[in-house]
C-alpha cells in the first residue's frame, strides 16, 4: 500500500443489490472456479458467496473486504436497525471470529477506564463511531476532551450523531485527517488506535504512523494499540478458538476464499515490541485476549507515569 487512500472503503456502509454486486460476484465466482484448493467444496463455496449479497453486512464485506466503522460498531454492540433475517448474517455475528472483536473491545474498555483521570485529552484514530471512548462514563471526570479523527467522512458524521444520542458529559470535537498526516502535537494524554495497523503491511509506514501517534501524545501519554500475530502452524481451532471444525472451515470458506480480507497483516510481538520502540514508546503491558488473537498494546511515551500527568497537566 502505498497511500492512505487504499485503506479507505469504496462503498457507503449499506449497500443495495445491485448492477455493481452482481458484477463483483461475478468476478468472485470466476476465481474461485479457478483455485486448486478450497476450504470447502466449489458448490458449497459458492452458496456461500450467494447468500453474502442477501444481506448489507455481507455486501459490504463482499465490495471492500474489511470493515468500516459502521459495521465495527454493530459488531462491537451486536445490534443492527433491523431484525436480523437471514441465517448466515447470524452466524457471522454470533459465531464466526468476528466475536472476538468484541472480547477485544471489552478488554479495551476496561483497560481506558484504568488510565482515563480528570482533565484529560483522549483521541481514538482512526475513530469510526467513536465506541471506544463514547461508551465510558465521565460524569465524575472533571474537563474530559475527547478528539475523534477519521478519514472516512460518513464514520465521522454517525459519530456525531453517536455522541450526540448517548448525550456524553465531556468536550468532543470530530476532525476529518488522515492518521498519517496528522495535525497535532502532544495534544493528547492517550490514543486509542483500533484496527488501522492491521491494514497496514508496509513497515516504512507503519513505523511513520507510530511516529505520528507519538509526536501528537504529550509526554507521559498513553498509546493502546492492537496487531495480529501470525496464526501456528499446527493452528487446532477446536482448542484455540473453541470453534467446531465445521464452524472453522466456514469462516476460512467466507474470508480467505471468498472475500480475501485486507485486514490480516500479521505481526509478531518481537516485531510489535521493535515497531513501538524504534517510535520513541516504551511497552508497558501486552495483554493477549484467551484466544491468543488482537492483544491490546500499552504503549507509553515516556518514564513518567501517565496516572501523575494526567491529574497534574492542567492544574
Amino acid at each position: 500500500m502505498t497511500s492512505s487512500s487504499s485503506l479507505t472503503h469504496h462503498t457507503p456502509s449499506k449497500i443495495p443489490y445491485t448492477e455493481a454486486t452482481r458484477q463483483r460476484v461475478s468476478e468472485i465466482k470466476a476465481r474461485l472456479e479457478k483455485c486448486e484448493h478450497l476450504w470447502l467444496p466449489l458448490q458449497e463455496t459458492l452458496d456461500l458467496l450467494e447468500a453474502l449479497t442477501q444481506f448489507e453486512l455481507g455486501r459490504f464485506l463482499l465490495h471492500n473486504q474489511g470493515l468500516n466503522g459502521y459495521w465495527t460498531s454493530v459488531i462491537i454492540r451486536h445490534i443492527t436497525q433491523k431484525t436480523l433475517t437471514h441465517s448466515l448474517e447470524a452466524w457471522l455475528l454470533n459465531r464466526s471470529l468476528f466475536v472476538l472483536i468484541r472480547e477485544r473491545f471489552s478488554k479495551l474498555q476496561k483497560q481506558l477506564c484504568s488510565f482515563i483521570k480528570p482533565h484529560a485529552c483522549l483521541a481514538s484514530i482512526p475513530c469510526g463511531l467513536m465506541d471506544d471512548l463514547l461508551l465510558l462514563d465521565y460524569s465524575d471526570l472533571k474537563d474530559i476532551q475527547l478528539t475523534g479523527i477519521d478519514i472516512d467522512a460518513e464514520s465521522l458524521n454517525l459519530a456525531r450523531e453517536n455522541a450526540h444520542r448517548m448525550g456524553v458529559q465531556a468536550d468532543v470535537q470530530f476532525l476529518k485527517q488522515d492518521a498519517w498526516q496528522l495535525d497535532a502535537d502532544e495534544a493528547y494524554d492517550l490514543i486509542a488506535s483500533n484496527g488501522l495497523n492491521m491494514y497496514e503491511s508496509k513497515e516504512e509506514r507503519l513505523l511513520q504512523l507510530y511516529h505520528n501517534f507519538y509526536k501528537a501524545l504529550a509526554p507521559g501519554g498513553v498509546l493502546m494499540i492492537s496487531f495480529v500475530p501470525p496464526p501456528p502452524k499446527d493452528l487446532d481451532p477446536v482448542a484455540t478458538f473453541n470453534m467446531p471444525l465445521e464452524d472453522w472451515r466456514k469462516e476460512r470458506a467466507i474470508f480467505s476464499d471468498i472475500i480475501q480480507v485486507k485486514y490480516l497483516n500479521f505481526c509478531t510481538e518481537e516485531t510489535m515490541r521493535q515497531h513501538l520502540k524504534g517510535a520513541g514508546f516504551e511497552v508497558r503491558d501486552i495483554l493477549y485476549l484467551r484466544h491468543g488473537l488482537a492483544p491490546l498494546v500499552i504503549a507509553v511515551k515516556s518514564w513518567r507515569h501517565p496516572y501523575l500527568y494526567f491529574k497534574n497537566r492542567r492544574l
